[in-house]
């Protein structure tokens, strides 16, 4: 009883997560659809196909319709794990809760660098989302409930939450960038790619992601086995990477030059990068927090440790390389 009140639990905070995410999505990306389309349609008809008029609004509905494929895909991939933690036994909470947790044993997953580098990270993140709450300041609701401060102060602390992430960014690069350098100095240039899972899964890729969805659509019958990551998180890595780096330069472009920088091109890049991004976000907090195995929350930011039980069945592959086993 206790098990099916926690997944009930589950899956409410679960819909309010990814509901919330849906109502942002819909005000800016679903609502203007309609307008976008028409101004694609305009700038078509244009004698000059090549000038600024075409692209940008083409560009603008491309994310707009990237940010809504990507919402339809996270909400089926979290139903379809909510629903394996309701019809497969015993799956609620055993890896964190289960009677063998206090003799379990822990495999060091995330060293103390990055998880104080990602909690700087996602505290910057927090305090960018007082942009979307700008971008709703006209709003009666939003305005009476979450402009605190005023849109000065909110301004502020959006700016403040930039450099923040731009900080957090840098350390990750900056150390990442100095262990592949030294790694290259000793073992090679081949040798520094085979001690990052995240370079040396690229070439499997393709056939990893493939498998992965073949599963999530029913057309396979078992969970794929991987590495270290999946081919998800693969490319919701350098997914994030791209959109921080985008979003970034475009906010810092207005913080130097004003909300007409580049003719307004640096405000729609920057508000529709940063909402494929808090939409990539949502998924990647789901997946790490909100999974039945681990709600109410993975505790591997705080200690750096997964379960060597729920590392053999997530990441098999990258258990056997760390203990040493035949793969």
């Amino acid at each position: 009883m206790a098990r099916l009140l926690l997944g009930v639990i589950n899956v409410i905070v679960a819909a309010i997560l990814w509901t919330i995410t849906a109502v942002l999505v819909y005000y800016v990306a679903v609502k203007p659809l309609p307008s976008m389309i028409s101004e694609l349609q305009l700038a078509m008809k244009a004698p000059a196909l090549s000038s600024w008029e075409w692209w940008i609004p083409a560009a603008k509905f491309l994310l707009a319709a990237a940010s809504v494929i990507l919402l339809l895909l996270g909400i089926y991939v979290a139903v379809r794990y909510l629903s394996l933690g309701f019809f497969e036994s015993g799956k609620w909470l055993r890896f964190q809760l289960s009677p063998e947790a206090a003799s379990e044993r822990f495999i060091m997953r995330i060293p103390l660098f990055d998880r104080v580098n990602h909690m700087i990270l996602v505290l910057g993140f927090f305090m960018c989302l007082s942009g979307f709450i700008l971008y709703f300041g006209d709003n009666a609701y939003i305005y009476g409930f979450l402009y605190l401060g005023g849109r000065d102060f909110l301004a502020n602390i959006h700016v403040i939450g930039g450099y923040v992430v731009f900080f957090a960014v840098t350390l990750h690069i900056s150390r990442y960038l100095t262990l592949f350098l030294l790694y290259a100095k000793d073992r090679g240039l081949r040798g520094a790619i085979r001690a990052f899972p995240l370079l040396r899964l690229l070439p499997s890729l393709p056939r990893d992601l493939l498998h992965y969805y073949l599963w999530l659509f029913f057309l396979r019958k078992e969970h794929p086995k991987y590495h270290k990551y999946m081919p998800t998180q693969t490319i919701a890595y350098y997914a994030i990477g791209a959109l921080l780096l985008i979003s970034g330069v475009t906010g810092f472009s207005m913080v130097l030059y004003g909300m007409q920088s580049g003719d307004g091109l640096a405000w729609w890049v920057h508000l529709y990068s940063s909402l494929f991004l808090t939409v990539l976000i949502t998924f990647h907090v789901f997946m790490t927090s909100l999974r039945p195995e681990y709600f109410p929350l993975d505790l591997t930011l705080f200690t750096g440790e997964v379960p060597e039980r729920a590392a053999r069945e997530e990441w098999p592959l990258w258990v056997e390389e760390v203990r040493g086993e035949k793969a």
